[in-house]
Order: structure tokens, then sequence, then C-alpha cells
């Protein structure tokens, strides 16, 4: 089965290379941007197509690998460039989106091809990126049954886990992604923030952090978010929590609000780890915090915390 690529960026590109290295047959590229196209036909040792008619009639299955936001219109105009030759009857066409589902993939049948998804769970920043990071990722498919089938019979020789995930279920499961990779950065940064505010540089707090980030992730990786936990909310030091709030409501208000936020979160977490302790003295601390510009301003008449 022949794979070519429309739309020659981070994701077309790593993906085509890992395939190649595979030993999966890919065609080549086409791009709006020829340059893009030519230099993932180089990185692949693959064709650079003029046009996108070109490249799906050289190609059985054709990955959309351009942002969720043109998705439809790259659709759209493959399918207009290949109304008068029929070049996509019997064709599986897919984008990469975690978000979208397939059926952005508008009135495929009408062209005789199946629509489908595959999302791989990993960032992808670089089309030369390494491919042994591609080996471990997760694939997730959804689509019609005859293209996730086909999907299925591509991938078979790689070693990526496959899931199969219905349209329903994939907005949750890209917010799941994001939590784990994005949003993990908003804490981190506050933290650095903060300990540069100590007297560290950005680039010492991050060294220092860095053993509490990675043993951190490697726990939750190794035995879950409950057998993870550790720290003041996990010992019920309502205390120290309460200490850690009146100095981020003096300090450093937006951060004060990402700790409480993320701080309540916890508490269910640690009432799992720990059912037989009472964590509502430290659930009522982070209730009663700052919130209230009124008390805060009593508090703390500092004008950075109204």
């Amino acid at each position: 089965m022949n794979v070519g690529f429309i739309g020659a960026g981070k994701v077309g590109g790593a993906l085509g290379r890992y395939f190649v290295a595979r030993g999966i047959p890919v065609t080549g590229y086409y791009d709006v941007r020829p340059p893009a196209a030519q230099r993932a036909a180089q990185l692949t040792a693959t064709a650079a197509f003029p046009d996108a008619a070109a490249l799906a009639t050289s190609s059985d299955l054709i990955f959309l690998t351009v942002p969720d936001t043109v998705i439809a219109s790259a659709w759209h105009a493959l399918r207009d460039a290949c109304a008068e030759t029929n070049a996509l009857e019997g064709k599986v066409v897919c984008h990469c989106s975690g978000c979208l589902p397939a059926r952005v993939i508008d009135a495929a049948a009408a062209c005789g091809a199946h629509a489908a998804s595959i999302h791989p769970l990993l960032a992808v920043s670089d089309p030369a990126m390494d491919l042994g990071a591609l080996e471990g990722a997760h694939l997730t498919l959804e689509g019609d049954a005859a293209a996730v089938d086909a999907l299925r019979e591509l991938l078979a020789s790689l070693p990526n886990p496959l899931h199969a995930i219905d349209e329903g279920d994939k907005v949750r499961y890209h917010a799941a992604a994001v939590l784990a990779s994005n949003l993990v950065l908003a804490p981190l940064a506050a933290a650095e923030r903060l300990m540069t505010s100590c007297g560290f540089d950005e680039h010492d707090a991050r060294v220092a952090l860095e053993p509490l980030v990675r043993g951190n992730v490697d726990a939750f990786c190794t035995c879950g978010a409950v057998g993870a936990l550790t720290g003041p909310v996990e010992r019920n030091d309502a205390s120290t929590v309460e200490g850690h709030l009146r100095a981020l409501d003096a300090h450093d208000p937006q951060t004060a609000g990402l700790y409480r936020a993320l701080t309540a979160a916890l508490v269910d977490i640690a009432q799992a780890k720990h059912p037989d302790r009472d964590y509502a003295p430290l659930a009522s601390a982070l209730a009663s915090d700052g919130a209230n510009p009124d008390s805060a301003a009593a508090t703390h008449p500092n004008p950075a915390t109204r």
C-alpha cells in the first residue's frame, strides 16, 4: 500500500521518515509550498509532486498532514483536483488531528474514497526528530470501517500500539493529551518564576527543579497519581498549604489561583490514597481563600493583590 503526504511539515516529514525506515512504501509529498515538499522528499528519498492530483494517482493511502484549521480546505482542494480523473476511487484519505473527527473529510464516499483519522500520541516538533521516539507512540484510529481496517493493515508491521476510538470521544481524548503535555508547562513555568524571585537564575531554577519533575513523572508512569502523590497535601498538612497561599497571595496572585486550583484537585487524590484521613480542614482552607477582593485587600494591602 503506497502512502503519499499532502502537507510537508513536521508531522508529515517525521511520519514519512518513520514509514520509509520501517519498510512502508512512501510515494512522496505535495505541498502548496514547493520547497517544503522538496525538503521532505529529500529527507525520505521520495518524490515531490507538482500537484495533489498527481500524488493521489500514485498513492493508495493519502495523509493530509496539514494544520487542523485547513484540513477541510485541503481535502476539498484534493477532491476538486481529482474530480475528472476518479483518482480517489478506492483510496483511503486520512488526517492526523487528535481533536477533529474523520468526517471533516466530508462526502468521501461520493468520490469512492474512505475517510479516517490517525493521531500519534506524541509531540512532534521537528521532521528530523529521533525516530526512536515515534516507535513508542500510541496511534489512535477513527473513521469508517474500511479506512480503519486499511490503516490497521498498513501499520501492522510497526511496534506502535493501536487504539480505535469513537468519534464522540475524540475531543475528550485530545483534552487528556493537552492536560498531560502542554498544560503541565503552566505550573512548571510558575515554579521557575517563583524560584527566580528567590535568587535563582532561570537556568539554575530549571536544573534545580529537574529531579522533582522527572521523579514525579516517573512515579506517575509507574504507579499512577495515587501512588505517586507526596508532599503537604498527601500529608494533610493544612498549615503548610495555608502558608504557601499567604505568600503567593502577597507575591503572585495569578500563581496563587493556579496553586489553589491544582491543590483542590490533589485533595481528592490524597483522600483516595488515605481514605481514613479527614481532609475537610484542608479543603476548607482552600475554599476560604483570598478570592474575596475585600478580605484579600484587608489581609494584603499591597495593590498587587487587588
